[in-house]
């Protein structure tokens, strides 16, 4: 599979079923105006269009200017963890103890004909949202620990790959259809398979697989995003505190690498994200955002994507690497975007001491390929080593 890096030139690829395609020129620029049909000026800066009036139908919404470059990054982590969770301090959510821990064959929790003797643990975690003094919503978030194939090759890192929008939203599958977990397995690494509140195994007959469902708690000021982040937070708590694993590496597609984003901008202990088609800054135009990842959410306010993309690489030792299809029918595709998308990378760079890059893969389907596969192995291999402060493997890297 051929990657390409983040400076090159588009190249029409020929694709089906897809909603942009590299030579067919269109409006890309979100410049917080009212009328978001007509093409506007390129930002100077990533995300450096004033917030305003912008239409959601346009694909454009309001979103917070940039912070300066000479920010505290820590007090902005702070910031963005209380907004999320509402604790106080900066304080992350600190139970670990899941109410199920159960082992056995996968097929006796749910659909996995990709394996349906492979034995799993399913773990179950409750997480309550107080709505107002007589009303608590409490869902539950279900995680599937599937171990590598033979003797685990890293036995100190446990990685969380997280699905995201899975397309048969009420199916409860302990694979993913990609086969990404069940392959990250066979490079020897144990995986935890997380889901997206009301999808899968966490699906809710009468709220339909539909995030808007969280809107009007949101609106009555309940911390709804809760119920999307803090199971990986959980999740993270029990692999360290009692499963014994040393360091945690995330992964996921589409919403799970929106997930993949926002959890190491405000949980240092993820040290290696690897987000596939999961975010770009909201100065680019896009039509599928869900509820949780609009640019106008409150958390937003405090950190937009490029600072949850330096929040995430902020420290020395930690890492991100963002992946992006070349003409994702879904989700922020790259066509005609190399430059800018070099730019906030060079922008990150800035800002981070750690790494952060992103890596354009040639390809026009809303999965996690080969080519991204290649990209994840090879972060994997080199932050799993005992000596992951040395530059990055430059396969995919683009030049900032």
């Amino acid at each position: 599979a051929k990657l390409l890096l983040a400076a090159g030139l588009c190249a029409a690829v020929p694709h089906a079923a897809a909603k942009y395609t590299c030579d067919e020129p269109w409006p890309d620029f979100c410049n917080g105006t009212a009328s978001s049909a007509v093409e506007a000026q390129p930002p100077q800066l990533p995300e450096t269009c004033n917030s305003g009036l912008a239409r959601r139908a346009g694909s454009c919404s309001a979103y917070a200017p940039p912070l300066q470059p000479d920010v505290d990054w820590l007090a902005v982590r702070g910031q963005l963890v209380d907004a999320i969770f509402r604790l106080g301090g900066g304080r992350l959510p600190a139970g670990e103890e899941p109410l199920e821990f159960k082992e056995a064959p996968c097929s006796e929790f749910g659909d996995c004909p990709e394996a349906p003797g492979a034995i799993v643990r399913r773990a179950v975690w409750e997480i309550s949202v107080r709505v107002n003094a007589s009303f608590v919503l409490a869902l539950n978030s279900t995680g599937f620990l599937s171990p590598a194939d033979s003797a685990p090759l890293d036995r100190e890192t446990l990685v969380i790959y997280h699905s995201g929008h899975y397309p048969s939203c009420d199916r409860c599958a302990i694979f993913d259809d990609d086969g990404v977990i069940q392959w990250l397995n066979g490079l020897g690494y144990d995986v935890m398979h997380l889901q997206m509140p009301l999808f899968m195994c966490n699906y809710v007959e009468s709220m339909r697989c539909d995030h808007s469902f969280f809107k009007e708690f949101e609106e009555a000021g309940a911390p709804t995003m809760r119920f999307f982040l803090e199971p990986v937070v959980l999740a993270v708590n029990f692999a360290l505190g009692k499963l014994g694993y040393k360091r945690v590496f995330m992964t996921g597609l589409s919403g799970g690498g929106w997930t993949t984003t926002m959890l190491p901008a405000f949980d240092p202990r993820i040290s290696l994200s690897m987000p596939v088609a999961g975010s770009m800054p909201c100065d680019f135009r896009h039509t599928s955002w869900d509820f949780e990842q609009l640019c106008d959410q409150s958390w937003a306010q405090i950190a937009n994507y490029t600072s949850l993309y330096v929040l995430a690489a902020l420290e020395p030792s930690r890492a991100s690497v963002q992946i992006l299809h070349q003409a994702d029918p879904c989700c922020f595709h790259a066509c005609h975007r190399h430059k800018r998308i070099a730019d906030y990378n060079a922008w990150v760079a800035t800002q981070a001491a750690g790494h952060f890059s992103t890596s354009v893969t040639d390809g026009d389907r809303h999965i996690v390929s080969l080519a991204d596969r290649a990209v994840i192995a090879a972060a994997l291999e080199h932050w799993s080593s005992s000596d992951a402060t040395q530059p990055a493997p430059s396969t995919g890297r683009p030049p900032v």
